[in-house]
């Protein structure tokens, strides 16, 4: 537990207790963005994949939005239609997505994990969960507590924010 001279207080019989530090949302950004790095730069995430982080970008948004249009993707990832359209490209040539016809509209053309892309984010995403796994595990039981609880408070709050 965190503690620093501000927030001891003192018991009803005089004595100095612990009382949380509360952490500034500030600081709490700036943990979970030290927290993206580190599982970034983790070499269990990297070691067989040959691809840049934009080219991981769009697969994962792909494989959460699939069937999707080059716009689209292009959209989600904040690139222009030409930088979308090249890297998609690049993907479908290295056997990642596949494009196929909308049956819908025809003159729309959507894009889709291949087997092979969908394989490679599977495994990411298990060596991903296990590396995460471990460093839970590792944690203290009421730091693994105190986790879950506020884990569980920012996905509530997030759904809450993105449902309006």
């Amino acid at each position: 537990m965190a503690v620093d001279a501000r927030s001891a207080s003192r018991s009803a019989r005089g004595s100095v207790r612990a009382v949380p530090r509360v952490e500034s949302s500030d600081r709490i950004v700036a943990l979970i963005r030290e927290l993206r790095q580190l599982v970034i730069e983790s070499p269990a995430a990297w070691t067989d994949l040959d691809l840049t982080m934009a080219q991981l970008r769009a697969l994962s948004i792909v494989r959460l939005q699939e069937p999707m249009t080059v716009g689209a993707l292009s959209s989600a990832i904040g690139m222009s239609l030409p930088s979308g359209s090249a890297l998609s490209d690049r993907l479908v040539r290295s056997g990642l997505l596949v494009r196929r016809d909308d049956p819908v509209d025809r003159r729309r053309v959507l894009l889709e994990l291949s087997d092979r892309g969908r394989t490679l984010l599977e495994r990411r995403e298990r060596r991903s969960v296990a590396a995460l796994r471990g460093s839970v595990r590792a944690m203290r039981p009421h730091e693994r507590a105190a986790l879950g609880t506020a884990l569980a408070a920012l996905i509530r709050i997030r759904r809450a924010s993105t449902i309006r």
